[in-house]
């Protein structure tokens, strides 16, 4: 009996996957599509970033070598989702509490349609300041 009840279940399973909606599994790709801002310790690439609020997920990327950075996003009033630990909300920005290090990221998103400026400075006294936006739209 147990020989023939794997093989059914294992059926089951396959056959249920083949019944998928079709619009959720096309629906659910694009919801996972990742937009990736990187700074290399001269410039931001790209500095100005425009999307689809469906791709309001941004990965922040230090490719630096040696480059400890700090980000801070105005958010003006607009509604804020997710955001990785080191981010934190303070006064409508979104700023790191500790500095993101090299080869390191963070990730946030971006549900509400609008421009976010944003600022990347470097870990220092007499660190360098780079501005950006980001337009999201509808």
């Amino acid at each position: 009996m147990f020989k023939y009840l794997i093989p059914v279940l294992f059926s089951l399973l396959i056959g249920s996957s083949s019944f998928a909606d079709q619009d959720l599994k096309k629906d659910f790709n694009i919801a996972t599509n990742k937009v990736i801002l990187k700074f290399d310790g001269k410039s931001l690439n790209p500095p100005k970033l425009t999307l689809k609020k469906i791709d309001s997920s941004i990965f922040f990327i230090n490719t630096s070598e040696n480059k400890d950075v700090h980000l801070d996003i105005d958010f003006n009033d607009k509604k804020l989702h997710c955001h990785s630990d080191n981010l934190k909300l303070v006064n409508n920005h979104i700023k790191t509490t500790s500095p993101i290090k090299p080869r390191d990221f963070e990730i946030l998103c971006f549900p509400s349609p609008g421009v976010y400026q944003y600022t990347v400075r470097e870990d220092s006294s007499k660190g360098t300041v780079f501005r950006g936006e980001v337009n999201v739209q509808e």
